[in-house]
């Protein structure tokens, strides 16, 4: 019962990181398109949580995917838009794109969720410590459902 407490606490701070990560490095309304600001984000998360260069490696090619999945998503948005404007609008044809999605959005979180639970496990106590202030921190700026 112990382990399964402890192994439920460690994913819910696993995807503390994602979250983390995501909040830092996005703007209100998600990735921010200028790679200046991301990278000065991810410098700053990396400085403040002093990773190692496997740490950061891990963060830096985690972000670097999920960056690619949200732009993704991105276009995917702007094309059911078109759909829901046409003329021909097929409401067949468009739940089979949200299911596409959901299904996508399912695998980019375990997938993602994984690796940043690789990393959280990396992290020292003294790293979960700054990483569960800069959360609370956030969350203080941003209130509990803020921009992640």
């Amino acid at each position: 019962m112990k382990m399964k407490k402890i192994a439920a606490g460690v994913g819910i701070a696993a995807m503390s990181v994602v979250m983390l990560v995501k909040a830092q490095a996005c703007g209100p309304h998600g990735f921010d398109d200028d790679e200046e600001k991301m990278a000065a984000r991810m410098i700053h998360i990396k400085e403040e949580l002093k990773l190692n260069d496997s740490q950061a490696e891990i963060m830096t090619n985690t972000f670097s995917e999920l960056q690619e999945q949200f732009t993704n998503l991105h276009d995917v948005r702007k094309e059911i838009k078109t759909m829901v404007e046409s003329e021909s609008y097929n409401e067949a044809e468009l739940r089979t794109k949200a299911q596409a999605i959901a299904n996508q959005l399912v695998e980019s979180i375990v997938l993602h969720g994984s690796e940043m639970h690789e990393l959280y496990l990396s992290l020292s106590e003294e790293q979960r410590q700054k990483l569960a202030n800069m959360e609370e921190n956030h969350k203080r700026r941003h209130g509990e459902f803020g921009p992640h």
